[in-house]
């Protein structure tokens, strides 16, 4: 691996390091139920982000280097605060959002997806070192917010409400000054013509957004409706450690996406893709198994007695979490083409199959629905973005943009 993923996957591993103090501090000190009032405060973020990245997120990696960046910024920035206001106030008036915390949620997501947007700026146009650094220090920030507050003023949620809405808005201005610096030879005139290709672009990738998004949180609320937020609470700790062994993948596809942006023939795509593929598989596989070795007990004395079920669910997620590391580079190969089309219909797939096989088995398998569900529908996916990688060759070519 090269000094791009390697310091990518540090700043992956410290971030979730972080998280993982934040759970734990959570866990411990405020019980499972409320682990699942924090759990559903995340997912409201993510709702939110997800919602603003029509123009936004992942499309403006692929638009960096084809775009001025400051048409880019504004154009980011006024969707993030009219899109996430208005998802925000939907989720408030659906009862989406935890009580008491509506406000923490919308105006966390709204930072959030501004500063996001920079940072995928930052990405496309290959400065992997500031991307890396804002990406360390926003969970780095939102961890010492909360154990400041936990332990002096708040021993209660807003502890963490306060100090990651906190945390959103120092990222926010150190990305902006940053994305801010960069050189931008293109001027806005020569952008405005694109709005169209823009937004159709930005249709496909927030499509495949809205599905994947699906696919990774909806279990939270049916887990919420049929199992309740206490065990909500212990299987977003599984959850948890079971993606932390993931970033592994994202840290190569991070570096892929970048790459493939910024290259000018297929076959040098290819390449990129076919050299991560096994690496990522054979260290994610490793670190499940690193994972599995783990004993119960262990889980139990980090989170507490109430998380006695995390050994037994990261058992049950690790196919989900090993397809998703090898599936993910194909992914990226053809976000960083630009077929969207083909990442919205896997996304798809996997929702449907998730959705369908819930109900299906849920009077079978009891509160082992969840993981069972997830580790089918993500095989699913991986093998149909595979087989599109090596069968799919109408596809290649054909930029939405």
């Amino acid at each position: 691996m090269n000094w791009s993923i390697l310091l990518n996957l540090f700043s992956r591993i410290a971030s979730a390091g972080f998280g993982l103090v934040v759970s734990i501090v959570i866990s411990r000190e405020l019980g499972a139920e409320i682990k699942g009032d924090h759990a559903l405060f995340v997912v409201g973020v993510s709702i939110i982000h997800l919602f603003t990245n029509l123009f936004g997120g992942a499309s403006l990696g692929y638009l960096a280097p084809r775009h001025s960046i400051a048409f880019l910024v504004r154009l980011s920035t006024l969707w993030s605060v009219l899109s996430g206001g208005i998802c925000g106030a939907i989720l408030w008036a659906l009862d989406l959002l935890p009580e008491g915390f509506e406000w923490y949620i919308i105006i966390s997501g709204i930072l959030f997806a501004c500063w996001n947007s920079y940072v995928t700026l930052l990405l496309g146009r290959q400065y992997n070192k500031a991307y890396n650094i804002i990406m360390f220090i926003n969970p780095l920030m939102s961890a010492g917010f909360l154990l400041v507050l936990l332990y002096t003023l708040q021993h209660n949620l807003y502890a963490f409400a306060n100090g990651y809405t906190l945390a959103q808005a120092i990222t926010l201005v150190v990305s902006f000054v940053w994305i801010n610096s960069l050189p931008d030879e293109q001027k806005d005139s020569e952008e405005k013509k694109n709005w169209k290709a823009l937004f159709k672009h930005g249709i496909y990738i927030q499509l495949a957004n809205l599905t994947q998004f699906l696919n990774y949180r909806i279990l939270f609320y049916l887990i919420d409706d049929f199992f309740g937020r206490a065990f909500l609470g212990v299987y977003s700790n599984a959850l948890a450690l079971a993606e932390s062994v993931w970033m592994i993948s994202k840290s190569i596809s991070t570096v892929q996406f970048s790459k493939i942006v910024n290259s000018h023939s297929d076959s040098e795509a290819r390449a990129i893709t076919n050299k991560y593929v096994p690496i990522s598989g054979v260290v994610s596989a490793v670190g499940i198994t690193i994972l599995l070795l783990i004993p119960a007990s262990f889980f139990t004395y980090l989170f507490g007695r109430d998380f006695s079920e995390v050994s037994r669910l990261v058992l049950w997620l690790s196919p989900a979490i090993l397809a998703m590391s090898v599936g993910n580079i194909y992914a990226h190969y053809f976000a960083g083409k630009g077929l969207n089309r083909v990442n919205f219909i896997g996304s798809l797939i996997n929702l449907v199959v998730l959705v369908l096989l819930f109900f299906i088995i849920k009077p079978f398998f009891d509160e082992m629905t969840a993981p069972f569900s997830a580790s089918v529908s993500f095989v699913a996916t991986a093998l149909y973005t595979i087989g599109m990688y090596y069968w799919g060759r109408r596809w290649q070519g054909k930029s939405m943009v």
